[in-house]
C-alpha cells in the first residue's frame, strides 16, 4: 500500500508517494485534463490518498475516488502538520500529508453528498442576491431622502412602493440612478423567486423534510439550510456532536481544573460558543428561535428563565441549542411532528429502542 499526499492548487498539484519511512517520491503535475490523466496512471486500487478540503478539491476527489482504495478529505484549519510547518513549500506540504495519512493523525472533514453540495450552492447564491438587494434598496432610500420624500424603511424593495415615488421631479443624476437601481431590483427579485422554487423543490429530496416541516416557525429556506448542512443525521452519534458541528456549544478553556483567563482583547472567551462550521446554518437555527418560542410554552419558559439571568442574546443561543437537540431526535425518529406545542422541552429527549 502507498500513502499519497496531494497539495492541490488551481493550476498545479504536488504529490508525495510514501512507500515507507525511507522511500518516498515527489512528483508535480499540471491541474489540467492532461495532468490529471497522467496522475491517474500512477495510482492503483491499493493506494490511499489525502487531499486538503479547500472548496475546489471536490472535482479532483470525485475523479480519483474510483481509482484508489480510499480518499481522505483533510480539514485545512485543524491540520497543523501543514499550517504550522516551519518549511512551507508544496513538496513539504505533500510529504506532511502523506506522513500524517500513514500515521493516522490527519484531521478529517466530511465529504458531503452531491445534492447537499448543490443545495448549499443555491442557498449561497440566494444570500448573495439578498445582500445585493439590500445595498440597492439603501441607495434608493438615500435618493428619496435627499429629495425630501418620506417612504417607510424597507418598502422600496417592492414594486408597488417604488411606483408611488414621483421620480419625474428628480434631477438628472438622481433620476438616472433611480432607473438603473430600479431595473436591477426587478431582475434580482425574479432571480430570488426562481432560486426559492429550486431550493424548495430540491430540499424535498431529503428524508427529513417532512419532519422539520412540522415545526412552526421553520420556513422553507430555514429547513433547506439545515438539511443541506446536516446532510444525513446518521453521520452524528449524539445530539452533542450535532450541536458541536453547528458551532453552538460553549468554548472551554481550562488547565489544572481552573478556567484560563483570556487576553484582554481576545475574541475567544471561556463560555462563548465556538462558532465553528457554516455560519449561515448556525444563523438559521438561532434566528428561528424568535418565531418558534411563542409556539411552545415549555420552550418559552426556558427562554425567559435564561433571559432573566443572562440577557436575551445568551438566552436565544441556549434556546437554539435546545431546539437543535430536538431537531436531532426528531430526524432520528423520522416521524412527522403532529403537535409541536405539546412537546415538553423540560424533559430529556429519548430515542425509541
Amino acid at each position: 500500500m502507498t500513502f499519497l499526499g496531494v497539495d492541490l492548487h488551481k493550476r498545479e498539484f504536488t504529490v508525495c508517494y510514501r512507500h515507507s519511512e525511507n522511500n518516498q517520491v515527489i512528483r508535480e503535475f499540471e491541474n489540467s485534463p492532461e495532468g490529471r490523466d497522467e496522475f491517474l496512471t500512477t495510482v492503483s486500487c491499493r493506494d490511499t490518498v489525502a487531499v486538503e478540503s479547500l472548496g475546489f478539491d471536490r472535482f479532483f476527489v470525485k475523479l480519483i475516488a474510483p481509482k484508489v482504495k480510499k480518499v481522505v478529505s483533510v480539514h485545512p484549519g485543524a491540520n497543523r502538520i501543514v499550517s504550522e510547518s516551519s518549511k512551507k513549500t508544496d513538496k513539504n506540504d505533500a510529504a506532511g500529508l502523506a506522513w500524517g495519512l500513514e500515521k493516522g493523525v490527519l484531521p478529517k472533514s466530511r465529504f458531503r453528498s452531491e445534492i447537499s453540495h448543490q443545495l448549499s450552492r443555491l442557498l449561497t447564491c440566494r444570500a448573495s442576491l439578498i445582500g445585493m438587494r439590500t445595498k440597492i434598496t439603501n441607495q434608493l432610500n438615500f435618493i428619496v431622502a435627499t429629495n425630501g420624500l418620506d417612504v417607510p424603511l424597507g418598502k422600496l424593495k417592492y414594486r408597488l412602493w417604488r411606483d408611488r415615488v414621483p421620480v419625474e421631479t428628480f434631477e438628472f443624476g438622481d433620476y438616472q440612478a433611480w432607473l438603473a437601481f430600479d431595473a436591477q431590483l426587478e431582475k434580482i427579485g425574479e432571480s430570488v423567486n426562481q432560486l426559492d422554487r429550486e431550493i424548495i423543490s430540491n430540499s424535498k429530496h431529503f428524508a427529513g423534510y417532512k419532519v422539520l416541516e412540522g415545526i412552526p416557525g421553520f420556513g422553507k429556506v430555514t429547513i433547506a439550510e439545515l438539511l443541506a448542512y446536516i446532510d444525513g443525521i446518521e453521520n452524528f452519534t449524539s445530539s452533542k456532536s450535532l450541536c458541536a458541528y453547528f458551532g453552538i456549544v460553549p468554548r472551554i478553556r481550562q488547565s489544572a481544573g481552573q478556567n484560563i483567563l483570556p487576553k484582554k482583547y481576545s475574541r475567544f472567551k471561556a463560555g462563548a460558543i465556538t462558532r465553528q462550521g457554516r455560519s449561515s446554518a448556525r444563523c438559521a437555527i438561532v434566528m428561528s428561535v424568535n418565531r418558534v418560542v411563542p409556539e411552545n410554552q415549555s420552550l418559552r419558559d426556558f427562554y425567559e428563565r435564561i433571559k432573566g439571568r443572562k440577557g436575551y442574546r445568551k438566552a436565544r443561543t441556549a434556546t437554539a441549542r435546545k431546539l437543535l437537540t430536538f431537531v436531532y431526535f426528531a430526524l432520528k425518529k423520522g416521524e412527522a411532528i403532529s403537535d409541536f406545542g405539546k412537546v415538553d422541552f423540560s424533559k430529556p429527549h429519548e430515542l425509541p429502542n
